[in-house]
This record gives structure tokens, C-alpha cells and sequence, in this order.
């Protein structure tokens, strides 16, 4: 039974925070590892305010294997 179409996470990584920590962080509220499952960390930058960049990573789950299996952990 299909519980959810699909599952977007998004983090956003102030200048002052470590990416990479972030990125680790991330990758760790996902009970299977996503690099194994062929699905992608998409990267990309906004400008807040004060022109401080910001940048946002994102994490989209559309198989119901995945969505089932996120929703369950």
C-alpha cells in the first residue's frame, strides 16, 4: 500500500555551518543508503538577506519502496 506520492527533504546550510557536517546529517534520516539506491543530493544556492549566501540541499524519494520505507523508520 502506497502511504505517500513522494517525500521531499530540504536543509538549508548558513555560511557559518559545515556543509559537509550537514550533508551527514542529513544523509542519516534515511534508513537506506542513497548513493546504493541511485537517488541524488541536489545542491543549490539562494541569496538571503544582507546577500549572504545560503545553500540547500535537497533529498526527493518517488519510488513507494523508498516513501514506504522513510514513512516506517
Amino acid at each position: 500500500m502506497r502511504l505517500a506520492n513522494n517525500i521531499r527533504v530540504c536543509v538549508f546550510v548558513k555560511p557559518e555551518d559545515d556543509e559537509a557536517a550537514v550533508k551527514e546529517h542529513l544523509l542519516s534520516l534515511f534508513p537506506f543508503d542513497l548513493e546504493h539506491e541511485k537517488i541524488a543530493v541536489l545542491r543549490s544556492k539562494a541569496t538571503g538577506f544582507n546577500q549572504r549566501e545560503i545553500i540547500i540541499l535537497e533529498v526527493e524519494l518517488k519510488k513507494e519502496k523508498h516513501t514506504n520505507t522513510f514513512l516506517k523508520s
